[in-house]
């Protein structure tokens, strides 16, 4: 076995799309060599990919790096094969590639960007959501034997009976007492995705941040290239949902279908930091909830909800979780 390896400024076409084309994921994620492209050309970041070859075959990767944001290393991208050996060999490179930083801690998978995705996706209390995008279980142990902690935690899930029939009821309630309160709701249809991405940019701006979200702001064209990519994909006009007050965005909804058996899924829940946990919270699940039942015939589904988020105890505490998802984090020895 080898490890190869080149710093992000100085990265070829051709290592690119090998780096890209290593997955273990059914569902490999597309945008890697978009979002490689873009942030290689920052001043801001620095990184390496980084592969190891086992007789001509490519078996494992990881971007590992840092930025002028986060007060830690980072890595993301991660695929590796079940092979423990191979885990430590390649993990070891990636901490002597940015020990020479001032960074005493490493953490991931972090793609980048938290915007673009973060935490590896396990298996939770049950099977009965779609499971073509979990990341293997052999992970966990890879990580925990070699001397990684558990850094922050997030899980998946659905509601229970009896929560659905709280949210479902009432939508009219809420709707009107929305529109007293100034907001207007607005579907995707609502607006042109011009318009959208317009609204959603400044609001993303002002309520997420470093270190919650492990949000870094995006150049206002990438951003725009990301989101009409992405909801040019669905046809359902809930899948973005949101309100409007005095003009500005004051919450908004993300849902699609997942996996094969198209269970609609609530991906992102954001409400402004001036009515959190209010009104357009309240609105944004009940209306989600409603059409989610009427439209795909299921129960509310959640995705990735962060433990720390005390503002979704309520949802957490009355659904069956499904899915468990993680970040891990290493001191780096720096002898």
């Amino acid at each position: 076995m080898k490890i190869i390896h080149q710093e992000g400024k100085l990265l070829t076409d051709d290592y690119i799309k090998r780096f890209a084309d290593i997955s273990y994921l059914p569902k490999a994620d597309k945008n890697v060599i978009f979002l490689i492209n873009y942030y290689r050309n920052l001043k801001s970041y620095q990184f390496h990919l980084v592969i190891v070859e086992d007789d001509g075959t490519d078996i494992a990767r990881v971007m590992v790096g840092t930025n002028t944001y986060w007060p830690f290393a980072f890595f993301g991208m991660f695929e590796c094969i079940d092979n423990f050996d191979v885990f430590e060999m390649m993990m070891d490179r990636a901490e002597q590639l940015i020990v020479s930083q001032t960074h005493s801690t490493l953490l991931g998978p972090i793609n980048f960007n938290g915007i673009h995705g973060w935490m590896f996706r396990f298996m939770g209390n049950c099977n009965d959501l779609p499971n073509e995008d979990l990341h293997p279980s052999y992970y966990t142990h890879f990580f925990e034997k070699s001397g990684w902690s558990i850094k922050e935690r997030s899980v998946s899930g659905h509601v229970h009976d009896h929560e659905q029939r709280r949210l479902t009821t009432g939508v009219n309630r809420i709707n009107n007492t929305m529109i007293k309160n100034g907001h207007k709701p607005i579907l995707l249809s609502s607006l042109s995705l011009d318009d959208w991405v317009e609204i959603l940019y400044p609001f993303i701006l002002r309520n997420f941040d470093i270190h919650f979200h492990k949000y870094i702001p995006l150049d206002f064209t990438f951003f725009k290239t990301l989101c009409i990519n992405f909801f040019s994909q669905f046809d359902d006009k809930y899948c973005l949902l949101g309100s409007l007050h005095d003009d500005r965005l004051s919450s908004f909804i993300l849902s699609y279908p997942v996996g094969n058996a198209n269970k609609y899924t609530v991906k992102t829940v954001a409400v402004d930091k001036r009515y959190r946990w209010g009104v357009p919270y309240a609105w944004c699940f009940k209306t989600i909830a409603c059409h989610t039942e009427d439209k795909y015939g299921h129960v509310l589904t959640w995705r990735r909800t962060n433990t720390k988020n005390e503002g979704t105890k309520r949802l957490r505490k009355n659904s069956k979780i499904t899915h468990q998802h993680v970040c891990f984090s290493k001191n780096i020895d720096r002898r």
